[in-house]
């Protein structure tokens, strides 16, 4: 009978284990998504300020041209 509840008991622990396991796991994945996210949001920003530069120069070379 103890051999039974040491099994469980076991079982249990390795249950609790994986479960911590699983949950720090996907906190690892939602910061480093968050970063992405973050980094992207960065990038997007970088680039609609070229592009408003950028259309910007086309209007000044517009004006030149007339």
């Amino acid at each position: 009978m103890n051999s039974i509840r040491v099994i469980e008991r076991q079982h249990e622990i390795d249950m609790i284990e994986g479960e911590a396991k699983h949950k720090a796991e996907l906190e690892r994945i939602k910061s480093e998504s968050q970063y992405n996210t973050s980094e992207l949001k960065e990038k997007l920003e970088r680039l609609d300020i070229i592009v408003k530069n950028q259309e910007a120069r086309n209007n000044e070379l517009l004006e030149e041209r007339k």
